[in-house]
This record gives structure tokens, sequence and C-alpha cells, in this order.
């Protein structure tokens, strides 16, 4: 009986076969990797423009600095305008301490043409302050002190005025009210103008003084400080 001749058998490789979906699903993998990594940076810039809670603390912030903007312009006008009024105030207040001496009896009364100027000056003063701004509380204290220290003239003035068409003791305890009011304006002008002073050096514009002649109406005076001490730039 005939053997039967066995065909010979190749030993098989030990390489493994190439995988072809290998390469592609790597990259499918990266993809998504990328489109999360986007997803979340996008959302994330999303989250932080729209977070409530920055978005009110960022226009805080804006209307803060807008604020303050408008606060130090107001108060660089309003000490132009105190400096101002200090030189067309001071003739009056002059004259009005020579005929109502502070702490003193009254002198002569000054002629009618003297109280009408007062009268005037004071009325050109009041209009600064015609419909004035608001602004910060400091600033608005300083405006108001004046405002009513220039009232106050007005007041004495006109009262000055009706003891001019007085005599004996009602003209005497006239010109002694026209010197009261004086006494209370020139004291309200020194708390305006300590106020003034203060929101200057506060604003960065260093110290600052406007203040009117109030011999022994016992108003406030300047300090020591010189003019623009504790300046310091933006």
């Amino acid at each position: 009986m005939a053997k039967t001749k066995q065909a010979s058998r190749r030993p098989s490789s030990s390489r493994p076969s190439a995988d072809p979906g290998g390469d592609s699903g790597r990259r499918v993998l990266w993809i998504l990797a990328v489109v999360v990594v986007l997803v979340v940076a996008v959302y994330g810039v999303w989250a932080w423009t729209n977070d409530p809670d920055r978005r009110i603390a960022q226009r805080t912030a804006e209307l803060t600095a807008e604020e303050e903007q408008r606060d130090r312009a107001q108060i660089s006008e309003l000490t132009e305008q105190a400096r101002t009024l200090v030189d067309d105030l001071s003739p009056m207040v002059a004259e009005m301490a020579t005929a109502l001496p502070p702490g003193e009896e009254p002198a002569e009364p000054v002629d009618a043409d003297t109280v009408t100027a007062w009268q005037e000056t004071a009325a050109e003063a009041a209009a600064v302050f015609d419909d004035p701004p608001s602004g910060a509380t400091g600033t608005n204290v300083a405006r108001s002190s004046f405002a009513v220290a220039i009232d106050a003239f007005s007041a004495a003035a006109d009262t000055y005025a009706l003891a001019l068409d007085a005599d004996g003791e009602q003209q005497t305890a006239l010109l002694r009210q026209a010197a009261a009011q004086r006494d209370l304006a020139v004291r309200s002008w020194s708390i305006g103008a300590t106020q003034l002073d203060q929101i200057n050096v506060d604003a960065g514009f260093g110290h600052q003084h406007a203040y009117l002649s109030g011999d022994g109406t016992e108003a406030l005076t300047p300090d020591g400080s010189e003019e623009g001490d504790g300046a310091h730039d933006d």
C-alpha cells in the first residue's frame, strides 16, 4: 500500500498583521479631544463674559471711575469759583468790618451808596451758585457752605440798609443784627473753605486755600500748608 506523501507546511510568520483601521481610530480620538478642548474653552469664555456677578462688579468699577472723574472736575471748578469770589467779596468784607467791627459796637453808619454796592456784590456772588450741579458729598458740602455764606452777606447788607432808615435804639439793634449776620457769613465761608481744602487734598490736588478775612468772627483759618502741598500725579 502506497504511503501518502504529506505536504510540507511553512511555519507561519510571527509578525502581526497590519490593522488598517488603527490610524483612522487614533485620528478620530485626537479630533474628539481637540473638539472637547475647544468646547471647554469657548464655554469658559462665555461663562466669564456672561457671569452676572462679574458684570455687576465691572459696571460698578466703571461707574465709580466715572464718578471720581466727574467729582475731580467739579472740585477744580469750585476751587476756581471760590478764588474768584474771594477777590470779589474781600473789599465788601473789609468795608463791613470797618462799619461793624467784630466784637465791638457798630461805627457810624456808612452812606447808602456803599450799602447798595454791598447788596449788588452779594447778588452777583449768589448768581454763581444758581442751579448747582450734584456731586460727591464733600463737594456738595463745600459748595453749599459758600452759598449759605453769600446769603448771609446779602442778609447783612439788607439789614444794614434798614438801619439807615432807622434811628436811636432801633438803629443800633439793626446794626448789631447786621454784624451778627456778617459774622455768620464769614464763619460759613470758612467752613466751606476748609472743606474745599480737604477735598482738594483727597483728590490729589494738594492744599488749596480760598478763605475770607475773618478776624474777630471766630471763623476757621487756613492751615500752615503751602498751596499745592500734598499734590500727587494721577
